[in-house]
């Protein structure tokens, strides 16, 4: 039986994306040790980074998550969609204000992705 199997992780399905970037960036650093151009100052730079990179998604994750909490929590997409649906608004018509809407929103680049989550339930009935 022949093999499809290109040599690559990734493509063989073995590993994901980002567990295949951690095995070569553990298989990168014996090289490093071996040669050694590795110091403690620059490790330490190398972690303090790394941590500050984790922090900063990490930060992003759970604001997001305490966002959608408020928004479900006020029923606020539903009362946009109640009130849009109320207009009497067509689709064409509705897809072009939150166009005009999302290109505003996104001089405030923190608020687009936000704002998209209070639209959507509103298109739901504009499509039958």
């Amino acid at each position: 039986m022949q093999s499809n199997s290109c040599g690559f992780p990734v493509y063989d399905g073995v590993f994901t994306n980002t567990e295949s970037a951690g095995m070569g960036a553990s298989g990168a650093f014996p090289f490093v040790l071996a040669q050694g151009a590795l110091r403690w100052k620059f490790l330490y730079e190398i972690l303090v980074e790394s941590v500050r990179t984790t922090a900063v998604l990490f930060n992003t994750w759970i604001s997001a998550t305490i966002f959608a909490y408020f928004v479900n929590f006020t029923t606020l997409p539903g009362d946009l969609k109640q009130w849009i649906t109320a207009w009497g608004l067509s689709t064409i018509m509705v897809v072009s204000a939150m166009m005009v809407i999302f290109v505003i929103l996104d001089t405030l680049v923190v608020l687009a992705f936000p704002a998209l989550s209070l639209w959507l339930p509103s298109l739901k009935d504009q499509g039958s």
